[in-house]
C-alpha cells in the first residue's frame, strides 16, 4: 500500500471515531461549537494527521483556535492559523467527551458563589472541584498530569468560583 493510500486509511479510522463520540453540530462548550459531521476537517500538524472538530473562531481573518483529534497523540486546543497544538486537552476523543459532560453536569449542579463574601458558594465550588479531579482523573489520567492542561485550568477556574 502508497503512503498515501495508508494516510487516507488512517484518516477515514480517525474520522469514524470521532463520529461516534461527536457531540450535535452547533453545541457549544466553551467558546468552541462543533462542527457538523459533514463538516469536519483534516490536515497535518507535526507531520501527524488530525481532525479539526469544533472551532472558536474570532474575525474574519482566520484568528482562533480549534479542538483537532491527533492520529496518535490526543485532543488538542490548537492554533487556527498556524495549526500548531497550543494546549493538551485528553488522550482521545471519546475521553474529552466523557469529561465535558462531566464538566458540564458539574457546572449545570454547583451554584456560583453568590458574592465575593459567599464563603459558603466558595466551599461548594472547591469541594465539587475535588470531587471532579477525582473523575477526570479516572476516566483520563492524563488530563490534569499538567496545571497548564485546558481540563486542569478550567477546573481551577471552576473550584475558584469563576
Amino acid at each position: 500500500m502508497t503512503k498515501a493510500g495508508r494516510e487516507k486509511e488512517k484518516i477515514e479510522g480517525l474520522l469514524r471515531e470521532v463520529r461516534a463520540y461527536l457531540p450535535p453540530p452547533g453545541t457549544v462548550f466553551e467558546s468552541y461549537t462543533f462542527l457538523a459531521p459533514e463538516a469536519l476537517w483534516t490536515g497535518k500538524m507535526y507531520g501527524q494527521l488530525f481532525v479539526a472538530v469544533a472551532e472558536d473562531r474570532w474575525d474574519g481573518s482566520g484568528n482562533g483556535c480549534f479542538l483537532a483529534v491527533l492520529y496518535l497523540d490526543g485532543v488538542f486546543v490548537a492554533d487556527l492559523k498556524k495549526q500548531t497544538a497550543v494546549n493538551y486537552c485528553a488522550s482521545c476523543f471519546s475521553y474529552f467527551t466523557k469529561i465535558m459532560d462531566l464538566y458540564e453536569r458539574v457546572l449545570t449542579n454547583t451554584p456560583s458563589p453568590e458574592s465575593v463574601w459567599d464563603n459558603e458558594g466558595y466551599r461548594r465550588c472547591k469541594e465539587a472541584e475535588e470531587v471532579l479531579r477525582k473523575q477526570v482523573t479516572e476516566i483520563d489520567p492524563t488530563a490534569l498530569s499538567s496545571d497548564s492542561n485546558f481540563w486542569s485550568t478550567l477546573i481551577e477556574e471552576f473550584g475558584a468560583g469563576m
